[in-house]
């Protein structure tokens, strides 16, 4: 370390620009005010290894708020204190929620524990951004990276309702952030959104299932108003995934599924709402199980006159585990496979290059017949079921007699 930066160390010791954050077992994490800078250093200390860590921009290996992190620990260490308290230079950033009819309103206050033992605070009358950098008279403050991002997230917010569109951006800053009360009582706000859950049951009597949603099971209050529920002690954004008003009262109730249906439910319907939740459970041992099963052609092969008729089944796994009828997944057994799109699509181009296509029956006579036969024959992957075609060979060349 440079001899001016220790020295610049304790200068802001002596001042009481360090106040402590939280002591743990082998951990002590201090934070640093700088005088114009927007945001203020945390340093972690780690006395049982002689190790440091400091979130500035400094390249050195130690900085000068390390030096004053140690400095000031040490002689609160000496006065029988845990922590350096800092003066009302170091004081910080408090977030002070209440409930309001539904919705939170928010009031950020400066806290100082430099004068005593007990905190005062008051509400922030600027922006951490004029505060921090000496444009206004009056106290400094201690602005993590936290605190600022929850000022960005806040816009011009004053007074009133949070709304939803601040909130989204507002509790993911405060999760960082340590000291946040709602009515008087400490929490913590989350950085991952709550929303519903899914779930899956089987009607008794083997009837078929029912798919359905209900309220994450964590959430103890709701305001709605602010976009934002209680999850015991931790805040956090309810997002509901997509799922609107009308959707979410049918969803409740739950869909029905028969058990003809039970290959759409579980192929289709049941990734499709897991991907709008934040948590689902099968209530049910009765599901049929997906599987990686290839999509591939059949054909069905016929008489049609004195010709041949085809008709093309797309059809997943070898043996046949399901197949596709009027775009529906129908299956034969437990088994579903899990739909593929791009193979799908890519087997219907295949089909139109013969002119044929899925679900549809084809017949043809003569030349024609022997051609299509040979098509089928000759198409990769491809199953022929019937005897049929077996008829129609080339024998060699016709000539006309």
């Amino acid at each position: 370390m440079q001899p001016r930066d220790w020295s610049r160390g304790v200068e802001l010791a002596r001042a009481g620009a360090v106040a402590g954050v939280r002591r743990e077992r082998d951990e002590v994490v201090l934070r640093v005010a700088i005088k114009g800078a927007g945001k203020s250093p945390t340093v972690a200390l780690y006395p049982g290894d002689a190790e440091w860590s400091c979130d500035c921009d400094d390249a050195g290996e130690c900085c000068f708020h390390v030096a004053a992190a140690t400095i000031a620990l040490q002689r609160a260490v000496e006065a029988g204190e845990a922590m350096p308290r800092g003066s009302e230079r170091a004081g910080r950033v408090g977030y002070r929620l209440r409930r309001a009819e539904g919705a939170l309103e928010l009031v950020r206050v400066r806290v100082s524990e430099g004068t005593g033992p007990e905190s005062k605070e008051a509400p922030l009358g600027h922006s951490l951004a004029a505060i921090t950098g000496g444009k206004v008279e009056g106290p400094g403050i201690v602005a993590t990276a936290a605190d600022l991002e929850a000022e960005a997230a806040l816009g011009i917010y004053k007074r009133g309702p949070l709304a939803p569109v601040i909130t989204r951006k507002l509790l993911p800053a405060l999760a960082g952030c340590e000291d946040v009360t709602l009515d008087g009582k400490k929490i913590k706000a989350g950085a991952e959104p709550a929303g519903y859950h899914g779930r899956v049951a089987a009607f008794e009597g083997g009837k078929g299932f029912r798919l359905y949603i209900v309220r994450d099971p964590t959430i103890t209050e709701v305001f709605a108003s602010s976009g934002v529920v209680l999850c015991g002690d931790v805040l956090r954004c309810f997002d509901n995934g997509g799922i609107g008003p009308k959707e979410a009262a049918e969803l409740r109730v739950g869909l029905q599924f028969s058990p003809e249906r039970a290959g759409e439910l579980v192929a289709e319907a049941i990734p499709a709402l897991r991907a709008r939740v934040k948590g689902f459970k099968e209530k049910t041992d009765r599901l049929p199980v997906l599987s990686d099963a290839r999509p591939r052609v059949v054909f069905e092969v016929g008489r049609a006159g004195t010709g041949m008729s085809v008709l093309p089944v797309l059809v997943y796994g070898t043996p046949e585990a399901a197949r596709v009828e009027a775009g529906r997944l129908v299956i034969r057994g437990r088994e579903v496979p899990r739909r593929d799109a791009l193979a799908e699509a890519s087997l219907v181009r295949r089909l139109s290059e013969l002119g044929l296509q899925f679900g549809r029956t084809t017949s043809a006579v003569g030349p024609l017949a022997v051609g299509l036969a040979e098509a089928l024959r000759g198409f990769e992957g491809g199953e022929i079921a019937g005897t049929s075609h077996q008829e129609f060979v080339r024998k060699g060349r016709w000539r006309p007699a």
